[in-house]
């Protein structure tokens, strides 16, 4: 199938395929990520039914981004408490 298309309109189209498909990629990452952070969450509220280890083990995190995730939450909601 033959095109009228020039080299340049050709990576002109690719490249604005390109920034399209970047821009779906950071919008989805973003939505599984805060889908990913309110679980570890509610997972965290559950302790001492299950471990940080156990958690981290499931989302491939360390237990430290676990803690990071779960005290983020509580510092927006204003409910972290003070060292």
């Amino acid at each position: 199938m033959a095109t009228d298309r020039t080299p340049d309109s050709r990576a002109d189209a690719l490249l604005e395929q390109l920034r399209t498909a970047s821009a779906e990629l950071e919008e989805t990452t973003r939505r599984l990520t805060e889908r990913r952070n309110r679980i570890i969450v509610q997972l965290c509220e559950m302790q001492p039914l299950l471990s940080r280890k156990a958690i981290a083990d499931a989302a491939d995190l360390s237990e430290n981004m676990v803690y990071t995730v779960f005290r983020k939450d509580k510092e927006r909601r204003g409910t972290a408490k003070k060292d």
